[in-house]
């Protein structure tokens, strides 16, 4: 395409110049201010596509020209062959593009990894954790679906699930989605999967946000407060409470008693831990709901730990559960997790665990030195004030040095009172 071979050669040693600096600047032989990147960058970006497109438009031109004038077909041939396989390509693609558009409205730039869906692939999935939906596009099938599991609550159960879908329903249709709904669920359970399933041919992706929308609705309506149940399974009988995503507290009735407290603090044998591993998949044995009474006065019946490294672990966690709840605003779980550091610190100290105490007083945690410091000050005063008077001076959570500070004056109170019941 080019006049003269001088032409070629500018072209090229520009090319080559560019090379160069682009080498460089790689070795660090060049410096180049942020700012001017940015810019340098925005201008090859905008120069590079505008000279692809003139190029394009210029080579078929050019091959239009000598077909068109020429006295063979060779020119018609390469561009007749050129569109056919630029159609076939855009064709088999589609699906690609159109899925790669949607993932765009809820992923980063640096999530996307557009070389990972493959041309041709029989399905395309991604989830979506501002939804809290899974997203599948199946082209053989033609079809679009969403899928999600809505949380409900305990008190009204279908009440409260039957009013979200008929809500979620008059969303999709002022949408103009039309759908197909499944909804799986069992009585008495505190979940239902909800899937929806959509012509994809009927999508756009305007309408992909809207659905998105959609499961945004459920997500962010799900019940967020705790459960209380009773589990008989392979597993064992078991009393739990829970919120919607894991296990806060068990205990374990039958074969053997066992006690549980989040993160991963009591049971002992590996087939009670999967009931925790597999929460709350309620397919797998036969659960019900329970009061919230009629769990707690089972777990308060707990007078004994299995071990001593137990009771620790029991102390640290409730003691950080504790102030997580004063922080939520719950008082009924500060109640009961300052009952299990209590249950844990009498266990300690009446089996005379001195080095696990005064583990505990020099504990990573502010939270759990401030309770240690609290339940064992008779048992090691001293070291108990100098964990006191370490909160005051270091800690970065008010609470706790309040507290600390309360528990310094209460202790020198006491010693000046002491002291003066000694010299009268």
């Amino acid at each position: 395409m080019a006049n003269s071979i001088s032409d070629v050669l500018i072209a090229v040693g520009v090319i080559a110049a560019i090379g160069v600096l682009i080498w460089l600047y790689e070795r660090g032989y060049i410096r180049i201010y942020y700012r001017v990147q940015e810019l340098v960058k925005t201008i090859f970006k905008r120069v590079i596509i505008i000279a692809v497109i003139l190029y394009i438009v210029s080579l078929i031109c050019f091959i239009g020209y000598k077909a068109i004038g020429g006295e063979d077909y060779v020119g018609l041939i390469v561009i007749t062959l050129a569109g056919g396989i630029f159609g076939v390509s855009y064709y088999l693609t589609r699906w690609r593009r159109w899925w790669i558009k949607f993932l765009r409205t809820f992923l980063r730039k640096d999530e996307m990894r557009a070389l990972d869906l493959k041309i041709g692939a029989d399905s395309y999935e991604e989830y979506d954790y501002s939804s809290g939906a899974r997203y599948c596009l199946r082209p053989k099938e033609g079809v679009f679906i969403g899928t999600t599991r809505i949380f409900i609550s305990p008190d009204t159960l279908d009440d409260s699930k039957n009013e979200r879908l008929r809500r979620f329903e008059y969303m999709l249709r002022e949408s103009g989605i039309e759908n197909t709904l499944n909804v799986d669920y069992t009585d008495g359970c505190i979940y239902a999967d909800v899937s929806v399933t959509v012509d994809c041919r009927r999508m756009n992706v305007e309408k992909q946000t809207l659905l998105r929308n959609a499961f945004i609705y459920l997500k962010d309506s799900n019940y967020q407060g705790g459960y209380f149940g009773k589990y008989v399974g392979e597993y064992g009988t078991i009393l739990f409470q829970s919120t919607a995503v894991e296990v806060v507290r068990a205990v374990r009735v039958k074969p053997r008693e066992e006690y549980y407290i989040y993160p991963d603090s009591g049971f002992q044998s590996e087939d009670a831990y999967l009931f925790i591993e597999y929460y709350p998949d309620w397919t797998n044995g036969e659960y019900t709901l329970i009061a919230e009474k009629e769990f707690f006065s089972r777990w308060r019946k707990r007078t004994e730990f299995d071990n001593k490294d137990q009771a620790y672990t029991d102390f640290d966690v409730s003691s950080t559960a504790y102030f997580a709840a004063i922080e939520n605003g719950d008082k009924k779980e500060q109640k009961y997790s300052r009952e299990d550091i209590e249950k844990a610190a009498l266990w300690l100290i009446r089996y005379d665990e001195v080095d696990y105490i005064k583990e505990l007083l020099s504990n990573p945690h502010d939270e759990t030195e401030y309770w240690a410091a609290r339940f064992f000050h008779d048992v090691i005063p001293e070291l108990a004030e100098a964990t006191a008077q370490s909160l005051v001076d270091k800690c970065d959570n008010p609470v706790i040095v309040a507290n600390s500070k309360r528990l310094l004056a209460q202790w020198r109170k006491e010693k000046q009172e002491k002291n003066s019941t000694m010299i009268r």
